[in-house]
């Protein structure tokens, strides 16, 4: 129904059947690894970006001089 086999009282008894691998394995491995990859590219686009923005903050602002007791 899912797309996948249903996991049952006797696979706790008897353990998960042994076989081939099956082909959906090699689906999810592929798309562990494509997605790590994204995120990866997605912090590193993350990190030039903020220090872009760092940059271009630090040219417009002023330090600021604050009196003792203020």
């Amino acid at each position: 129904m899912h797309g996948r086999e249903a996991r049952i009282p006797a696979d706790l008894v008897y353990g998960q059947p042994q076989g081939e691998p099956r082909p959906e394995d090699d689906f999810v491995a592929t798309q562990q690894e494509t997605l790590r990859e994204a995120y990866e590219l997605t912090r590193e686009h993350l990190g030039k970006a903020a220090n872009r923005r760092k940059t271009q903050y630090d040219l417009r602002a002023r330090p600021q001089q604050f009196p003792v007791g203020s």
